[in-house]
């Protein structure tokens, strides 16, 4: 799970600099410590492994936190799965997703392994799993417990 910003320097434009989040604590220090300050550039672009906002005023430091903490509690699969079900592109709304909504993930799994999985009635529909809780999305099953 990663992202990727393009930095211009506020005064002079230039771009200054690619980083890849998250860093650890210290290199996320030293980075601001030797550039004078993360206030002083601007993102001009992003790209994710996932799908996620990056605000033109968000703080980076923060932002590296929550996707280091994220990164420790849910699999890139897993967030993308999620924000295929639910409206989610900020970085502290996914995280507090995944701290709070009480779900499973089955990476890699879809409707027919479920049902092979529980052993369930082959006529079992789509509709019937829905109400049992099994949502399918590009990378897998949730599972809402």
């Amino acid at each position: 799970m990663e992202v990727k910003l393009w930095l211009q320097h506020i005064d002079n434009k230039e771009l200054t600099r690619i980083i890849t989040l998250p860093m650890g604590e210290v290199n996320i220090n030293l980075f601001e410590y030797s550039n004078g300050g993360i206030q002083k550039f601007d993102v001009t672009k992003y790209e994710s492994d996932f799908n996620i906002s990056f605000y033109k005023n968000e703080d980076l430091k923060k932002f590296n936190e929550a996707l280091n903490e994220l990164k420790l509690l849910a699999t890139t699969d897993e967030v993308i799965a999620l924000t295929e079900l639910y409206p989610l592109y900020d970085i502290h709304e996914i995280l507090n997703f995944v701290k709070n909504l009480d779900y499973e993930f089955l990476e890699d799994k879809n409707f027919d392994d479920i049902v092979e999985e529980l052993e369930l009635d082959s006529n079992i529909t789509v509709e019937d799993l829905i109400k049992m809780g099994y949502l399918q999305c590009s990378t897998g099953i949730i599972k809402i417990i």
